[in-house]
């Protein structure tokens, strides 16, 4: 029995007594959140022994390729995270010297963030131990199959973004 075998059945049940409930598409949704919960908390326990969150990681990630900094607003975009949640997330890595504001050179009233030496330094602790990791997820899917899934996502992305609501 499949880690999802209890939600497929709920889903042909509901099915079964809605004739018109598009089926194919709601168990394809359920099954994306399934796989993004698993992976996220896969990461996020890999990550708790260096006292990091994936949402974190990802702040820091972003950070190091953006070279002159992030505001919020930018990183929130970037992460897919909430502003709110942006703001949180930059005050702990701040905390944890991790992070650095700067009051940005081409206007004064916005705040960039930047990574640390600090959180340089345990990026390039991690990417070894995160790498090996999605090497091991990705394991049963050719290099093809991985670029056509990577598409194919792509394309649901663009198309939610596109839907109203």
């Amino acid at each position: 029995m499949s880690l999802f075998s209890s939600t497929d059945e709920q889903l042909d049940a509901f099915a079964a007594k809605y004739p018109g409930f598009t089926r194919a598409e709601a168990g394809l949704v359920r099954l994306i959140r399934a796989v993004d919960r698993q992976m996220t908390d896969k990461a996020n326990f890999q990550l708790r022994q260096y006292g990091l969150t994936l949402s974190e990681y990802n702040v820091l990630t972003m950070l190091d390729a953006s070279g002159e900094g992030l505001s919020v607003s930018q990183l929130a975009a970037r992460t897919g995270e909430k502003a709110s949640n942006t703001t949180r997330l930059t005050d702990q890595l701040v905390k944890k010297n991790l992070l650095l504001r700067e009051i940005s050179a081409q206007d004064r009233r916005v705040w960039l963030l930047k990574i640390s030496s600090e959180g340089e330094a345990l990026l390039q602790h991690l990417l070894p131990v995160i790498g090996a990791q999605l090497q091991r997820i990705f394991a049963p899917f050719s290099t093809e199959q991985c670029t056509a899934l990577e598409q194919q996502l792509k394309t649901l992305l663009a198309t939610t973004d596109n839907e109203p609501g």
